[in-house]
């Protein structure tokens, strides 16, 4: 196992607010019944969940050192995009993306800087909902970087 799927990670954090019943992770995700089954069955499979003959719960936490390892993350942070982006450019769009190029200022620079910083104490500032349905919570994203440093990235990890 080297990394784990958007819909693993999805059921892994509903169950992570407390034990379920596939029917209960099917509600918590808005996920069908059949899908719910399928990811249960890989996960158990992967070791990282277990069936108490009710209930789902998480394995051993000595089992989830994969789940946040650079590689994991990088993973997620690919398909969260992705699927933001054709989210984005379908025809029944119901997620939001702004893009910009744009040249700052020094002192424009350092005003967006502490609106990103003022932002990131926002986010980190909120309580998890434990009793909010796992898909009702939000994914927000923010990045920065110059036009000239992504494309040496791009050519550096493309090719």
């Amino acid at each position: 196992m080297n990394t784990l799927l958007l819909l693993e990670r999805a059921v892994v954090e509903s169950i992570a607010k407390g034990n379920k019943t596939a029917q209960k992770i099917s509600k918590d995700l808005d996920l069908s019944s059949s899908w719910v089954s399928s990811l249960l069955h890989g996960l158990c499979q992967k070791g990282l969940l277990e069936f108490n003959g009710n209930n789902y719960c998480l394995a051993r936490k000595e089992k989830f050192s994969i789940v946040n390892q650079e590689k994991s993350l990088k993973s997620e942070i690919k398909e969260l995009i992705n699927s933001l982006v054709d989210g984005h450019f379908s025809s029944e769009s119901k997620t939001g993306i702004k893009l910009r190029k744009v040249h700052m200022n020094n002192h424009e620079q350092a005003i967006y800087s502490t609106l990103l910083a003022n932002l990131e104490q926002f986010i980190e500032g909120l309580k998890p909902a434990v009793t909010s349905k796992t898909s009702d919570y939000q994914v927000v994203f923010w990045a920065n970087s110059t036009y000239g440093n992504l494309m040496e990235d791009y050519l550096r990890n493309n090719y």
